[in-house]
């Protein structure tokens, strides 16, 4: 089973470690609330539907545990932090 639509508001997952939600059907932005966890190490929305702009603050300063990121397969635009491991 795949899951499907958008990706919803979790900042309320402060301590979210880790994030998989890679090989699904999941469409439109990555929502700015991904920026908002401040514990996650690890996002992982490779091969989607996804779109648009990275989040302007992901991977900034107050994520500083953030090492890696995996959007490949989306047609995302935009950078993140040359520190981390980013995949795109």
């Amino acid at each position: 089973m795949r899951l499907s639509g958008s990706i919803p508001n979790l900042s309320a997952l402060q301590d979210l470690k880790q994030l998989g939600l890679e090989k699904n059907k999941l469409s439109g932005v990555i929502p700015q609330s991904l920026s908002e966890l401040k514990n996650i190490y690890v996002i992982y929305l490779g091969e989607n539907k996804l779109e648009g702009a990275l989040p302007a603050n992901l991977g900034g300063p107050q994520q500083v545990n953030l090492m890696y990121v995996d959007v490949r397969g989306n047609n995302v635009t935009g950078t993140l932090s040359p520190q981390k491991h980013y995949t795109c």
